[in-house]
């Protein structure tokens, strides 16, 4: 494996990396990440113009830099490093955030009261805690690392201001980007980055694994009955074309292939 040594600069720390799309070390996500130009736009039908810019990872978090942030890996399907990480709940994804944020003296974004004193998943001496409930309360002021709103994976998954209009992430043909249950032999996710990327220059937004947003995914059921559960996006390796379109949306199932890919404000 080729090894390239760049030095990041967060605060007083600097932090030395591997190659990019391995993301086997904490500090090589600090490189990696996309700006993203707000814009109105057209998102389910309706104008909307995202708040401000914010940056968006090239890559889905690999199990390399998952395992680097917490000690274990939670995938099973396929295990390396350089394959995305997936078999995640909400709640991990928040802690990981949190706790990545921290390692790279970076402001958490995630907290469990009010006045943003309790960092979630932190413990009183200062090691993380990977939870499974409690009150999640976003400090959008904060400059850490974060789950996107799904209309922000939305419009970076369209190209941002370059976009082309495509159905997929980068093409009408998600055989060029993406890995789903087509081209997917032998089954499991794939090594990030191996697919063209999009008009930003972001991989794999359609396929590989779904991709966790913050928002709560809300459908009306008889016009009475409220399900809630997190947005889903991206559709997966075992997943069809349908699933893979940008405009696809789906609530958490504990049972798919659900990764992550790192947010932050600009």
């Amino acid at each position: 494996m080729t090894y390239l040594i760049r030095f990041f600069m967060i605060g007083l720390i600097f932090i030395w990396c591997f190659d990019v799309k391995s993301q086997t070390s904490i500090g090589a996500i600090a490189g990696e990440m996309v700006l993203v130009e707000a814009q109105e736009y057209s998102w389910r039908g309706l104008p909307t113009k995202l708040p401000n810019d914010y940056y968006v990872s090239k890559y889905e978090v690999t199990q390399g830099l998952w395992e680097a942030v917490t000690g274990y890996n939670p995938s099973y399907t396929v295990v390396g490093t350089k394959y995305p990480v997936d078999q995640m709940s909400w709640y991990d994804c928040i802690v990981f955030c949190n706790q990545l944020s921290e390692k790279l003296g970076l402001k958490p974004c995630y907290y469990s009261d009010e006045t943003y004193t309790q960092v979630f998943g932190r413990r009183t001496d200062g090691s993380y805690e990977y939870l499974k409930n409690g009150n999640v309360l976003w400090n959008r002021n904060a400059n850490g690392y974060r789950m996107p709103m799904e209309a922000e994976w939305d419009y970076a998954a369209r190209g941002g201001k370059y976009s082309k209009g495509t159905g997929y992430s980068g093409s009408n043909d998600l055989f060029k980007v993406g890995w789903f249950d087509q081209n997917n032999s032998p089954a499991g996710q794939k090594t990030v980055g191996q697919k063209l990327p999009n008009e930003l220059g972001i991989f794999d937004m359609s396929g590989n694994v779904m991709e966790c947003c913050f928002d709560l995914y809300f459908q009306r059921d008889n016009c009475l009955d409220f399900v809630s559960s997190s947005v889903i996006k991206s559709g997966d390796f075992d997943k069809s074309e349908l699933h893979c379109q940008i405009k696809t949306r789906t609530k958490f199932d504990p049972f798919w292939h659900i990764g992550l890919r790192l947010f932050r404000n600009k």
